[in-house]
This record gives structure tokens, C-alpha cells and sequence, in this order.
């Protein structure tokens, strides 16, 4: 059985996807796909995960990336210096947030 899409995440204040709702008082906005170009800057640590960060490089906005995710995207995606163009979409796995490639 197929999962059902997230209808809404928390945005960050710089336009991003917060990781965690930490509160439950962040405002959460609809869940549709935005074109971009990300750039991988970092790893982090959070409660349970490590995760990537990845920035807009466009606007400056960060966006963790669950590690499966990053593997499937390095094994399918064209990536250009740490940087890749395409269409994302946030998701959610446990009471974490992240954003994945939907197709480039």
C-alpha cells in the first residue's frame, strides 16, 4: 500500500523546511512541488538522525535531507559541484521533515 502524500509542512523563517516542529506552534504551509537549485553544505546531527543540509542557492533557504534519500539522489540525479537543479517536495518520516528530489 502506497503511503499517502504530506499535505503540509513547518517552514523555517529563511524559507526552508524546519526538521522539526519542535513546539507545534510553527505555522505549517501546503506541501507542493518547487523548482530549485540546492546545493549540499553540510551534515548535522538531530535528535535521531543525522541528516544532510542542503541550501537554495537562490535565496538562501536550508533544507534537511534524510540520508536515504541523499543516496538514492546520488545514484540517480545529475549533480554539478554539490549543486542540483529539480523539483522537490517535502516529506516527513517519524516526526522529522526533510526534502527530497522528485525528478529533475
Amino acid at each position: 500500500m502506497a503511503s499517502k502524500p504530506l499535505a503540509e509542512y513547518p517552514k523555517s523563517a529563511n524559507g526552508g523546511i524546519l526538521e522539526y516542529n519542535y513546539n507545534r506552534s510553527i505555522p505549517m504551509v501546503p506541501n507542493t512541488p518547487f523548482e530549485a537549485t540546492l546545493e549540499v553544505v553540510g551534515i548535522e546531527r538531530g535528535r535521531s538522525a543525522a541528516r544532510f543540509r542542503l541550501n537554495n542557492v537562490d535565496t538562501e533557504a536550508t533544507y534537511p535531507m534524510f540520508m536515504t534519500d541523499m543516496l538514492h539522489m546520488v545514484q540517480t540525479a545529475t549533480i554539478d559541484a554539490g549543486r542540483i537543479r529539480g523539483t522537490w517536495m517535502a516529506q516527513k518520516r517519524g516526526t522529522n521533515y526533510g526534502v527530497k528530489l522528485v525528478s529533475q
